[in-house]
């Protein structure tokens, strides 16, 4: 999922710098393995998001319809019907300035459900379809006349309740609530959307976002106080956290710097949590901006990944001209996934098939009536 504008609300002081500057910087030759078009021609698959537990793929169409599609765990692709398999819900919010993203999988220790901005009354608000049979069954969350979008639903099945962040766009704020409780909204204070926006966490109910200030902060969700766990120079963005197995499981957050590199930050008991690597652009590259990223863990769960895009451009996707698609290594190692074409490739999600990982994602292809967001998945050659 991807908040495709910037919005910043509040912030802390800055504090001073305590960085250990431990670098990989492991220069490789992009590799192209294969790369398929998974959409019919000239119909929108935008912003697709992946369900690796139940293998499927959602997405926005450009009839303001989101469909379902069961994915091929030995290709890759869709397994039937161009991945039309389940209507989910029709007459949703486009992606545009008052809603920020498409569909979002969410999921807790009882259920699932792809969760997406609908009008509710008169303005925009958060609804949640669940699957009954082969169609999906909507239902609104939240309702009134503060208009609520751009919904990121977390999928941490040890929570209770699937937790829903998004923004009231009526006061520009950046919310939190629990689906089952939606009347009670919660402030993220001093949050920057950036792209991709506050995330919550695997195995935590805590809430990781980064600040006015460009630091890193966790926010503890059961009494709503933001602490802030870096201090290192760098504009930060888009921070995510994971179970890394090279460091026993333990919780790292990664950060976007200054749009050009990834760092990676562990607690280690200090005041603040120690930088450990910091992940750099092939200079020979001629892409040297860094979106969209997101860790996963694979090689039998012993290796931890980044899916990206880099492009050309330092502009907020899509306006990027040209863009590519990779795989980082948390050991440096890099791997390039599309195939090497002029594009504008963005928002890759990562898919874990039978032999190895997947990534999905979109190009955005100029068009008189409107800009077309193909789907195209293209294999890494890593194994799940």
């Amino acid at each position: 999922m991807r908040l495709y504008l910037t919005l910043s609300v509040f912030g802390f002081a800055y504090l001073t710098s305590c960085e250990k500057n431990d670098t990989a910087t492991i220069p490789i030759t992009p590799t192209v393995v294969s790369d398929n078009k998974i959409s019919p021609t000239g119909l929108n698959y935008q912003d697709i998001e992946i369900d690796n537990v139940r293998k499927r793929a959602v997405y926005l169409r450009e009839n303001r319809e989101i469909w379902m599609g069961d994915l091929n765990s030995t290709t890759g692709v869709f397994q039937s019907n161009n991945g039309q398999n389940y209507l989910m819900a029709t007459n949703v919010a486009p992606a545009n300035f008052n809603n920020l993203n498409g569909p979002e999988f969410g999921a807790n220790a009882a259920n699932w459900g792809v969760y997406y901005t609908k009008q509710n009354g008169t303005v925009y608000q958060l609804w949640r379809s669940t699957l009954n049979g082969n169609a999906g069954i909507e239902m609104p969350l939240t309702s009134g006349t503060l208009l609520r979008s751009s919904v990121l639903a977390s999928t941490n099945t040890q929570l209770a309740n699937t937790r829903l962040i998004y923004i009231r766009k009526t006061d520009n704020k950046i919310m939190w609530l629990n689906e089952n409780t939606p009347t009670i909204e919660n402030e993220i204070p001093g949050a920057v959307a950036g792209v991709s926006g506050p995330r919550t966490l695997p195995s935590s109910s805590d809430i990781v976002f980064c600040n006015s200030n460009g630091q890193i902060v966790l926010l503890n969700t059961v009494n709503n106080i933001p602490t802030v766990i870096t201090n290192d120079n760098g504009i930060k963005t888009d921070a995510f956290g994971w179970n890394a197995p090279e460091y026993g499981g333990a919780l790292l957050i990664f950060a976007i710097i200054d749009q050009t590199n990834v760092a990676v930050y562990k607690n280690n008991g200090a005041a603040f949590w120690e930088r450990i690597k910091t992940i750099t652009v092939d200079p020979s590259s001629n892409h040297p901006y860094v979106y969209s990223v997101e860790p996963f863990v694979a090689e039998g769960g012993t290796k931890s990944y980044f899916s990206l895009h880099q492009q050309k451009d330092k502009v907020t996707p899509p306006l990027q001209t040209d863009a590519s698609i990779w795989v980082w290594g948390l050991d440096g190692t890099r791997r390039r996934c599309d195939n090497g074409s002029i594009a504008r490739r963005l928002d890759p999600e990562f898919f874990y098939g039978n032999n190895e990982v997947y990534l999905l994602y979109n190009i955005v292809v100029p068009n008189s009536n409107g800009n077309i967001w193909e789907g195209w998945s293209c294999n890494t050659g890593i194994k799940p």
